[in-house]
Formats: structure tokens, C-alpha cells, sequence
């Protein structure tokens, strides 16, 4: 019996030193396949770390490059902004003193016109007075004649400074469309 419990033993000691063996074995390859997947995992995080990091370090440039790029441009905007405003203004200045020397040079005109026609009518009365003396008949066709002349005169005069007037009107009406259009741009400039 008591070898074949010493037997018995062995054997159990045996099976069990195999059993053991091949769980040290089979513990060994989980664990090392265990640590490999470890070691792989961890690269895969270290390399979307590294990828964020860089990603998150491009963005900041791309970032910082477009807002130097819109303050750049906003600076260049605000500049032709400025410019075109003095420019704008310039340019109202020399139409408002052009539309200012047009009308003075017409109503010169016109007075200088006028004066000339009343001169004018003026001297052939006195004329006709001289020639035809205190008879009165020619006299009276004479004045007729002269008053509607210068009834006619008179109307021209007025025609034309009607038509004066309205040249001067239309160049104001032309100036201010001008400055009101050029107020429409410069804000429509202004906004974009």
C-alpha cells in the first residue's frame, strides 16, 4: 500500500508538475500577449496624442494667420475707406465751387444781356424821337412798334433766364444725384 501510495503520489506530483508547468506556460503567453496589446494600445494613444498635439498646434497657427490675414484686411479696407472719403469730399468741393462759378458767370450774363437790350431800346427811342420829332404819328406806329419789341425783349429775356435757370437747376439736380450716389457708394464701401 505504501507503495502504491508513493506511486500514487508521484503520479499526482508528476500531473501536477505538468499541470503546473503548463499553467506557468499558458499564464506566460497571456501575459505576454497581454503586455504586447498593452504596448500596443499605448503607442495607438501616444500616436493620437502626438496627432492631436500637432493638430491642435496647426489649427492655432491656422488661426493665427487668418485673423492676421482679416486684421490685415480690415486695416487695408479701413485705409481705402478713409481715402475714398477724402477723395469723396475733394471731389463734392471742386463740383459744388464749379456749380457756385456757372451760376454767378449766368446771372452776370444775364444782367449784362438785359442791360444791353434795355440799352439798346433805350437808344432807338431816343433815336426815333429824334427823327420823327413832336409830329406824333410816327411816333405813336414807332412806339408802338418799339414797346412790342421790347415786350418781345422783355419775354426773351425772361425766356432765357427761365432757360438759364433751368440749366443751373439741372446742374444742381445733377450735383446733388452726384453726391447722394457717391454717399451710396462710400456706405455700401463702408459695410463690406
Amino acid at each position: 500500500r505504501v507503495e502504491g501510495y508513493d506511486a500514487l503520489k508521484s503520479m499526482i506530483n508528476d500531473n501536477f508538475s505538468k499541470l503546473e508547468s503548463m499553467l506557468i506556460t499558458q499564464f506566460d503567453f497571456s501575459l505576454s500577449h497581454i503586455s504586447n496589446q498593452l504596448d500596443e494600445l499605448e503607442n495607438q494613444v501616444d500616436g493620437y496624442i502626438t496627432q492631436s498635439s500637432t493638430t491642435y498646434t496647426d489649427s492655432q497657427q491656422f488661426i493665427q494667420e487668418k485673423t492676421k490675414e482679416i486684421g490685415d484686411n480690415l486695416i487695408r479696407l479701413k485705409t481705402n475707406y478713409r481715402r475714398d472719403m477724402t477723395q469723396k469730399e475733394e471731389f463734392e468741393d471742386v463740383i459744388q465751387n464749379e456749380t457756385e462759378k456757372l451760376e454767378r458767370r449766368i446771372e452776370r450774363k444775364l444782367e449784362l444781356d438785359y442791360r444791353q437790350w434795355e440799352d439798346s431800346y433805350n437808344n432807338s427811342k431816343n433815336l426815333l424821337k429824334e427823327v420823327t420829332g413832336p409830329s406824333g404819328d410816327f411816333e405813336d406806329y414807332a412806339l408802338n412798334e418799339f414797346s412790342k419789341l421790347a415786350c418781345s425783349l422783355n419775354a426773351e429775356v425772361k425766356e432765357r433766364k427761365q432757360s438759364d435757370n433751368q440749366l443751373v437747376l439741372a446742374v444742381n439736380q445733377y450735383t446733388q444725384q452726384l453726391q447722394t450716389a457717391l454717399k451710396v457708394i462710400s456706405q455700401d464701401g463702408g459695410e463690406r
